[in-house]
């Protein structure tokens, strides 16, 4: 069921900012069964089987996926693959979050975020311009922010992937 988009019809919690009709991806599922949410809008919030109502939809492509789709990158099989082993290799890892997102629809910038309880670390992509924004935050301090210019977004995917075996020691 992972990977799958679920779109919320009720929610039981009332504390909630989610709303009918709110959509997010599935990340998986805990030792109670409740299913684990990326939430579009950046929330995290678990459904419970059996009091939630959602639907579980099959076949959609994420926001994400269809931006790369539409970009002006020539491999897109290559994505997919450096989309899969980056997000597989950080989830093994306890305590450590990774997600790609859109920063902006309509002007082909899109970003990557690893987090750990002390540090984040933010990439952001900007193919109009062809640059790779790193930016280093920890204990709320922005400490490295650094520009690079690349030639492609095959480039970008391969420098990121070379910063996280940096970072993870591998």
């Amino acid at each position: 069921m992972s990977k799958k988009r679920v779109k919320l019809i009720r929610m039981e919690d009332p504390y909630t900012n989610l709303k009918n009709g709110d959509m997010g991806t599935i990340v998986g599922t805990d030792p109670l069964g409740n299913i684990l949410v990326n939430w579009d809008n950046g929330s995290r919030l678990h459904l419970l089987p059996g009091v939630d109502e959602y639907d579980i939809l099959e076949n959609v492509i994420t926001k994400f996926e269809k931006f790369i789709l539409e970009s002006k990158s020539s491999d897109i099989g290559f994505l997919e693959v450096k989309f899969e082993e980056i997000s597989d290799l950080i989830s093994s890892y306890k305590g450590i979050e990774f997600e790609w997102y859109i920063v902006d629809d309509e002007s082909n910038i899109f970003g990557a975020s690893l987090s750990t309880d002390s540090k984040r670390i933010e990439w952001t992509i900007d193919l109009n311009i062809m640059s790779l924004e790193k930016s280093v935050i920890s204990s709320g301090v922005n400490n490295i922010n650094t520009n690079s210019k690349i030639s492609s977004i095959e480039e970008s995917f391969y420098l990121i992937e070379e910063e996280i075996h940096n970072y993870l020691n591998i």
